[in-house]
Parts: structure tokens; C-alpha cells; sequence
């Protein structure tokens, strides 16, 4: 072996600096032919020491596997803890109460699973409990959230015989390997579903979020089903590998796709958010069409009802509208004025306006007004009507009566038009014609019409 004096003039160093003491020569140890695989024979102490510090490096910086899977676990409870505070923000779409309760779930039992020391109907039969009813409301909240009804009893039924295949090779017939066989085999189909129900059809305002949260799902599903199989037809599992190997690259896989589901589901309803304040403004921007087509709307009724009672004051016509029900007689000021009363001057009922009709006529008209309550088809009549002046005027109505259901009178609408013009005109034809008749009379001649054209 080669000493440090002739190692330093190796080196090159200076005669002149202090040498280190030589290390007495050690008989050979199993370290020693260990290391002489990866050393020369005349490697120093130097060398095998920095040999032995790297080992300690490397093995410091080496994944702490249940470090890693607790940090996950805390992680997906975070993400669950935040998907539970929307729900009570009210930030939410269907489905999204069931996901939250199974996210919060699915993290108690991945701690449960964690527990090595724990007795086993804890991390075993509990924990693969909480796991498949997790799963399953996985399923009922993508039902639930496409629409359909979201139980589903077949994948209760599934869950049952699944735990109780885990108690079976736990206490009967212990078997790791068929044990974790049937639950990863059940989670996996059940996981599937999920993803194919949000994978299905996705609307553009949950395209990122659903495609996210689907896309986990499936993963997840795919890798446990995988596992299913090689611990069915893979090497012997135990309490030692099954953090370790294949078996522990498995098992923090799917921890890390389940802690991803929280995240996909908050992703959702951050969308969900998004899409109502899209619609929020969508609705805002329809309201002020509609407002505005409303303004048009009543600026031409305004227009058309100018018109009207300008069509009404010119024809001398009016209108009324009386709610039989509450007794209130509705008139137009253009009424009003026909009856000689100023507009508001009217009593809004019935009686109030037979006080107007000219008592030699009131009979009359309120018996015609009584017959059109059994008919309910149009009624024409002709009355008088006295002004506070005293002067007579002569109205001809028209109206209709309107009935409910049960056949009982509830409503009366029409139209009141002054004909005094042509009631004064009728009656100077007949005094002149009276006239004639008489003048022919008293002359003994006759009169005759010839029509020249014929």
C-alpha cells in the first residue's frame, strides 16, 4: 500500500510542508474486500473515508416512502377541506356534495391504511371499507352531476361482497395477494364508471375541470386494475414489500391519482363559478334588450292609445270597463265627456251611472242590461241622458258581458256613442214628413215618384 507521504508527492505538494503520520497497515476486513471491488489496492484511508461519507449522502437523500404517502394524504385533505368550504360557499353543481363527503372519505381511510401497527380490522377491513364507499359516491355524485338518478345500488351490493372478500383472507384464509387482488379489482371498475359518466358528452363550460377530473379518474382506475392483476399472479405480498417495490410504486401511485380528485373537483367548481358569472352577464345583457324593446314597446302603445282617443274624442265615442267582481266601473275621460261630466267627474260604479240615464228610459235599458248577463253575446241599446245643464242627449251602447268558468258573470266592456246629431235629424224628418202628410190631406192631391232613369 502506498503511504499519504508518497500519496502528497503524488500530488505534487512541496517537500517542504508538514506530512501527515502514516496509518498503520489494518489486516484485511469484509469492508476492506468489499470495497476493493470499487478501490485499487492502494487506496488510502482518504479516499475510502470520502467512500463511506457519499454512501451516507446518497442514503439521506433516498425517498422516505410512508414520509411521502402522509404528505400526499395531507395534501388530498387540503384539497378536500377546500372542496367542503366551497360546498358552503353554495359555489357548487350537482354531485358536488357527494364528492366532497367521499374526498374527506377517502383521506381518513388512506390514514387508516397507513397504520401498520393498528389491528387489522383498522387498516384493513375498516380502511378498504371507507376506500370502497368513497368510490362509490365517487360514482353517485358523476350520476348525480349528468343528470341521472344518482343511486346505484348495484355497486353497493359490489362493495359488500369486495369488504367482505377482504375479511375473508384476512381472518379465515389469509391471503395478501387475493385480498388486494378483489379490492383493487373493485375500485378499479367502479373508478371507471366514474370516468366514463365524466368523459361522456362534456359541456364547453366544464371542458378543462370534467376533462381534468375524468382523465384522473381513469388513470386511477387503470392503474388499479393493474395492480389487481400482478397481485394475483405476482410474487407473495407481505407487511415488509408491500411499501416496497412494485407493490409500493402501486400504492403511491394511486395515492397520488386519488389526492388529484379533490383538485379536479375544486377545478369544476371554479368553472361552475365562472359559467354562472358568464350567464349572470349574459342575463344582464337580455334584461337590457328587453328593457329597451320594452321602452319601444310603451312609447307605441302610448302612441297607438293617442291615436285611439283622438279617434275616439273625434267619432264622439267612449269607453268603459266594469270589473263585476270588485264593483269598479272604469271610464274614459272621452265617456265622461259624453255624459256631460269632466274628466274624473265619474263615480266609478255601477249605480253612479244609472243616476245618469234619463228616468223615462232607465227601465228600459237596466232590463236590457239584465238580459245580457244570461246571454253574454254582444247588446246594443239607445237611452237619454241628462247633462247638469239640463240638456238632453241621446247615447246608443254597445256591450258584452264576460263569464268565468262556472258560468258566472265577472266582467263587462264596451263602447258608449253620442247620436244626438242623428236622433235630432230622425226626428225632424218625421215632423216634416208629418207635415207633408197633412198639407196632402188638407189639398185632396196626390203625389207620385217617378224615376226617369228607369
Amino acid at each position: 500500500m502506498v503511504g499519504d507521504a508518497a500519496l502528497f508527492q503524488y500530488k505534487g505538494f512541496h517537500a517542504g510542508i508538514p506530512r501527515l503520520p502514516k496509518r498503520p497497515v489494518l489486516p484485511p476486513t469484509n469492508e476492506t474486500m468489499v470495497g476493493s471491488a470499487d478501490f485499487p489496492p492502494a487506496a488510502s484511508w482518504l479516499e475510502r473515508r470520502t467512500r463511506h461519507t457519499s454512501r451516507n449522502i446518497i442514503g439521506a437523500m433516498q425517498l422516505n416512502l410512508r414520509t411521502a404517502i402522509t404528505l400526499i394524504m395531507w395534501l388530498a385533505l387540503g384539497f378536500a377541506v377546500l372542496a367542503m368550504a366551497i360546498r358552503w360557499a353554495r359555489r357548487t353543481h350537482p354531485g358536488y356534495r357527494r364528492w366532497t363527503v367521499a374526498g374527506l372519505l377517502l383521506v381518513l381511510s388512506l390514514f387508516l391504511l397507513s397504520l401498520r401497527s393498528a389491528p387489522a380490522w383498522i387498516n384493513r377491513v375498516s380502511a378498504n371499507a371507507g376506500i370502497a364507499l368513497a368510490s362509490i359516491l365517487y360514482l353517485e355524485g358523476a350520476r348525480e352531476f349528468r343528470g341521472l338518478a344518482p343511486r346505484s345500488w348495484l355497486a353497493y351490493v359490489g362493495g359488500v361482497v369486495a369488504i367482505g372478500a377482504v375479511a375473508f383472507f384476512s381472518y379465515i384464509v389469509p391471503n395478501m395477494n387475493v385480498r388486494a387482488a378483489v379490492m383493487s379489482a373493485f375500485l378499479g371498475v367502479i373508478l371507471t364508471l366514474v370516468s366514463v359518466r365524466l368523459l361522456r358528452a362534456i359541456p364547453p363550460a366544464h371542458r378543462l375541470g370534467q376533462a381534468f377530473t375524468g382523465s384522473m379518474f381513469a388513470l386511477c382506475a387503470a392503474t388499479l386494475l393493474a395492480r389487481a392483476f400482478y397481485c394475483y399472479f405476482g410474487p407473495p405480498m407481505s407487511d415488509q414489500n408491500a411499501l416496497s417495490g412494485i407493490y409500493g410504486t402501486f400504492f403511491i401511485a394511486t395515492v397520488v391519482e386519488m389526492a388529484a380528485f379533490s383538485l379536479g373537483l375544486t377545478l369544476l367548481a371554479d368553472e361552475r363559478v365562472l359559467s354562472d358569472l358568464k350567464e349572470v352577464r349574459e342575463r344582464v345583457s337580455l334584461a337590457g334588450a328587453e328593457v329597451t324593446r320594452h321602452i319601444e314597446a310603451e312609447a307605441l302603445l302610448r302612441e297607438s292609445e293617442e291615436r285611439f282617443r283622438f279617434a275616439q274624442k273625434a267619432a264622439g265615442i267612449g269607453t268603459f270597463d266594469w270589473n263585476m267582481e270588485t264593483g269598479v266601473n272604469t271610464w274614459t275621460p272621452e265617456l265622461e265627456a259624453l255624459y256631460g261630466l269632466p274628466p274624473g267627474g265619474f263615480g266609478y260604479t255601477q249605480k253612479a251611472w244609472e243616476k245618469l240615464i234619463h228616468p223615462d228610459d232607465r227601465a228600459k235599458t237596466l232590463q236590457r242590461v239584465a238580459e245580457s248577463y244570461e246571454s253574454g253575446s254582444p247588446v246594443e241599446e239607445e237611452w237619454r241622458v241628462i247633462w247638469s245643464d239640463g240638456s238632453v242627449h241621446w247615447v246608443v251602447g254597445r256591450w258584452q258581458v264576460f263569464k268565468n268558468a262556472a258560468g258566472e258573470p265577472i266582467r263587462m266592456m264596451g263602447v258608449n256613442m253620442d247620436v244626438t246629431d242623428r236622433k235630432n235629424m230622425e226626428e225632424e224628418l218625421r215632423k216634416s214628413e208629418e207635415r207633408l202628410r197633412l198639407a196632402i190631406k188638407a189639398t185632396n192631391d196626390a203625389v207620385w215618384d217617378l224615376d226617369l232613369k228607369a
